[in-house]
């Protein structure tokens, strides 16, 4: 018998290939339908939650609540001296209003003023006053009382200075303030310069409420 001429081997080989090849993909295809069958039988609340899952928004949405606006407003802008009647003493303080006051609350920032000096003064002195005009805040300057002027702060270990009582002077400022002028009461603040910062420091620890 003579030996097949070369070009017949060669369609035998990839004949062969071929089918080899066919086999392994039917073989793929079968092992990947068994995984798919198997899974959706394991999972079928799982794969039918994930075909018929629609996107939806979460959550509450809320109209946003309405400006808090003011009903008694001064008329007077710019400086007005007023005093006030506490631990029957009388008591004087100095405001500022700056040209964007009006009907809805602004901050609240008490400033008090160093030993031996006057709310005129210091109102000049520290130039607060226009910063109150740039960023729209109620400024208040308190006087302190005795001879010379000073206040109720505590210094060291010798204890207050002065007979007045500047912390129920200063309830009563607050709450002149809060009942009389457009003010927030979730923004007030206290600073001083010299014995006054003393004294804003024994505010913010007496009358943190």
């Amino acid at each position: 018998m003579q030996p097949p001429d070369p070009p017949t081997v060669h369609r035998q080989t990839n004949r062969l290939g071929c089918i080899v090849g066919l086999g392994c993909i039917m073989l793929s295809i079968g092992l990947i339908l068994s995984i798919a069958i198997y899974t959706y039988a394991a999972h079928p609340t799982h794969l039918s939650i994930m075909s018929k899952a629609t996107p939806t928004l979460t959550g509450t949405f809320s109209t946003p609540p309405p400006k808090i606006t003011c009903t008694t407003i001064p008329q007077h802008k710019g400086d007005k001296t007023i005093s006030i009647t506490s631990s029957g003493l009388k008591r004087t303080m100095l405001i500022h209003l700056a040209s964007s006051y009006g009907i809805q609350p602004q901050a609240l920032i008490i400033n008090y003023h160093g030993y031996n000096s006057t709310i005129e003064h210091f109102a000049h002195y520290s130039n607060m006053e226009t910063e109150a005009d740039k960023a729209g805040f109620v400024l208040v300057f308190p006087q302190g009382v005795d001879n010379p002027p000073s206040w109720n702060a505590g210094v060291g270990a010798r204890g207050p200075t002065g007979d007045a009582n500047d912390i129920q002077f200063t309830r009563d400022m607050l709450n002149f303030l809060e009942k009389n002028y457009c003010v927030d009461t979730d923004r007030v603040y206290v600073t001083g310069y010299s014995l006054g910062g003393g004294m804003a420091y024994r505010v913010a620890c007496s009358l943190s409420d």
